[in-house]
């Protein structure tokens, strides 16, 4: 992850997960739901 800070610098930060893909899609997509949606084609 990067963090970028209003005083225009910058830090790296490694994060470790236990996340699935599907799961980080869900993420992506603000929710299962919304991946659902975006799936099937629906505003």
């Amino acid at each position: 992850m990067v963090l970028n800070h209003s005083d225009g610098t910058a830090e790296s930060i490694e994060l470790l997960h236990t996340y699935n893909e599907q799961q980080i899609e869900w993420l992506r997509a603000g929710s299962a739901l919304n991946k659902i949606r975006q799936e099937m084609g629906v505003a």
